[in-house]
């Protein structure tokens, strides 16, 4: 009785395996949709539809070097093609442990490489990463250095809060630009002659010291209220710093007791990526 019911123990188990191995086969892939045993060789997922498409989870996406919110640890080993739709514009760029810069381009389809999302999002160009507005006025009295014009922060994807200066996250070529109008606000005269510089200041990370890498200088006749703009180009290291000043009437047909209002000033820093 005991060898029957091991024999029929055994026939079941071997029965299940044979069933197991033969429907595994079956599963190996998949296909959703219309005709579902038509499906090609090389896929181990298809989708056929004619008025239908795959939707990716939505995922906002803090930043392209976290991970989270994707549940996991999102290591090299675990996670490289991990593919979602980021619904966040806000996400920011950032450089992986393994020295990569992963740019930011806002919503879209994002994967993982196993250190930052990757997107293919548009294609390489500059980016406004941080901006700066103030409707002032910034006065310069006549003779006196160089003044602070340090906008009030509105946009900064990796400083915020840095009082209206701009750090390079990492080695690039930033486009800084700076916009304002000029008014006098000094001492009546039939024709007033003066001057004003403003500058697009650079702090070297490595020295610590601070040059101005564009310099615009006006001398007309300040009748008026004058649109003031410069914008350059230029390479930056990780670290370092811009500023930007103003300076109006060291000389140069200057009148004692002139004063210069700077209003309207607009301030910006694009990143190529």
């Amino acid at each position: 009785m005991r060898t029957k019911q091991l024999s029929r123990a055994i026939s079941a188990a071997v029965f299940a395996a044979a069933l197991f191995l033969g429907s595994s086969s079956v599963f190996a892939q998949v296909k959703i949709g219309t005709n579902p045993t038509t499906i090609a060789a090389g896929s181990a997922l298809e989708v056929e539809a004619t008025d239908k498409g795959v939707r990716l989870p939505q995922v906002s996406l803090t930043s392209t070097i976290v991970f989270a919110p994707v549940a996991g640890t999102g290591t090299s080993a675990t996670s490289p093609g991990m593919t979602v739709y980021n619904s966040n514009p806000a996400i920011t760029s950032g450089t992986g442990s393994n020295g990569t810069l992963y740019p930011s381009r806002g919503i879209g389809v994002y994967y993982w490489d196993g250190f930052g999302w990757v997107t293919a999002n548009a294609t390489k160009g500059y980016q406004l990463i941080w901006a700066g507005h103030s409707s002032g006025p910034f006065n310069s009295p006549y003779l006196s250095p160089a003044i602070p014009l340090a906008a009030n922060e509105y946009m900064d994807s990796f400083n915020s809060g840095s009082n209206g200066k701009f750090v390079a996250p990492y080695d690039a070529f930033y486009t800084v630009s700076q916009n304002c109008r000029i008014k006098y606000n000094g001492v009546s005269s039939a024709v007033i002659y003066g001057t004003f510089d403003t500058y697009i200041n650079v702090k070297s990370a490595a020295t610590g010291i601070t040059e101005a890498r564009s310099d615009v200088f006006l001398r007309n006749e300040f009748t008026f209220t004058y649109a003031f703009s410069q914008s350059v180009t230029i390479y930056l290291k990780a670290g370092d710093e811009i500023s930007f000043s103003g300076q109006g009437c060291m000389g140069g047909g200057c009148q004692p007791g002139s004063n210069y209002d700077i209003i309207d000033l607009d301030q910006t820093v694009s990143l190529f990526q």
